[in-house]
């Protein structure tokens, strides 16, 4: 076995990386007279690394879960207790590592058992007690990075529309495309930073391969692959700064929208694939708008002020 584990290799799944850096990060170091256990659980964790690295996007959570269970028993013989064994909050890896197993369900699945961070098993327990068990929509995938890269992010191995929430706190200009080859590429956002949005992923632009991105940015950011539940429900009123997406479901035909400060803004429907749809208002600087909408849909706010959403109805 080799005394160090050499530096990461570059992998379009950013699981893989994270991963290697969780195996560089460890304090086991083989040694001519280490226990056969040890030495075998670290080799395990070590075969997976590389295996994941050359495996298949499918292939790759499994192949993980065996080199994070291979660290977690070495752990044990070492008598160490450390976050670094723990998996990612099943929710959202950016919550760090789990602290509890819940029972959860998807809406309209079958329940499972889920790795959550301490906040998420508050949550679920709170709304369990009051609504009966809890659904909440997983992130698929996510990835920090710093600068311009070429990745992609696991999805749920269908072509279904998604979501991409991107932040990034450089003041420059920040450009995400998404696709790649024959099904052609699409720009999801082209503007000044700083920048914290949620964007649409249409129908067919990810494959079972992932969500292939190219962001060209010159600062840090975080990009995270989310299901459409993750949409806002407008309700009687929503408000924000900067791009976003809401599900209207009353059937009125009339929402108004209020805008604050100097920059453009525009509202458009987005169609159940998530396609762009018309545009429904745009304009520059502090404005108040009636929008006509058809009744039950999902509208996308482009904007770089403060806004307000109203439902006539509500």
């Amino acid at each position: 076995l080799p005394a160090s584990l050499p530096a990461p290799r570059p992998a379009h799944d950013p699981a893989v990386t994270t991963f290697g850096l969780l195996l560089q990060a460890h304090p086991f170091v083989p040694a001519p007279g280490s226990p056969y256990q040890e030495l075998a659980a670290w080799s395990r964790a070590l075969e997976a690394y590389d295996e994941a690295g050359r495996a298949g996007a499918e292939q790759v959570p499994g192949i993980l879960a065996e080199g994070r269970a291979a660290l977690t028993t070495l752990d044990r013989l070492l008598g160490l207790d450390t976050p670094a064994a723990a998996p990612d909050c099943f929710f959202d890896p950016r919550h760090g590592p789990a602290a509890a197993t819940v029972r959860w369900a998807p809406p309209h699945g079958a329940a499972r058992t889920v790795e959550v961070c301490r906040a998420d098993a508050a949550r679920l327990a709170d709304a369990e007690a009051t609504t009966g068990p809890a659904h909440a929509p997983p992130a698929y995938d996510t990835c920090h990075g710093n600068g311009a890269l070429r990745l992609t992010l696991r999805t749920p191995g269908d072509a279904a529309p998604l979501l991409l929430a991107f932040t990034c706190d450089t003041p420059r200009t920040v450009e995400v495309i998404a696709g790649s080859g024959r099904r052609g590429r699409l720009r999801l956002l082209r503007r000044q930073g700083p920048v914290g949005a949620v964007l649409p992923v249409p129908r067919g632009t990810a494959t079972a391969a992932g969500l292939a991105l190219d962001i060209r940015a010159s600062g840090p950011w975080t990009a995270t692959l989310l299901a459409t539940a993750h949409t806002r429900d407008l309700g009687p009123s929503a408000e924000g700064t900067g791009p976003d997406i809401l599900t209207k479901e009353t059937r009125s035909g009339l929402v108004l929208l209020h805008h604050q400060g100097p920059g453009p803004f525009r509202v458009r429907r987005l169609y159940r694939d998530f396609r762009p749809g018309p545009v429904l208002a745009e304009g520059t600087g502090t404005a108040r708008v009636e929008l006509g909408v058809p009744g039950v849909c999902l509208l996308q706010v482009e904007a770089s002020g403060a806004w307000r959403l109203v439902d006539t109805a509500a």
